[in-house]
């Protein structure tokens, strides 16, 4: 798959990192990352990349419904951008 995303090797292991079990968080996080991550502030990045550690059904249960996500900052994140 072609990105218009920098190539920087972070880039590239969150891109990777992005493809998942299940094509609806894929289509997510990729397009998330695509769009929106290099603009992020700093705190927003690292929560993000906690985000990609959540397990595929956990993370597709939180993104349905975020009040589920035990993780408040994961939580807020997730109201906020996705």
């Amino acid at each position: 798959m072609e990105t218009e995303i920098s190539g920087s090797a972070e880039t590239r292991r969150l891109l990777w990192r992005c493809r998942r079990g299940l094509l609806e968080l894929d289509i997510v996080l990729q397009r998330f990352l695509e769009a929106e991550y290099s603009g992020l502030a700093e705190q927003d990045k690292r929560c993000f990349r906690d985000l990609l550690e959540v397990q595929d059904n956990a993370l597709l249960e939180y993104l349905h419904d975020p009040d589920k996500c035990p993780d408040l900052q994961l939580k807020q994140f997730i109201n906020k951008y996705l």
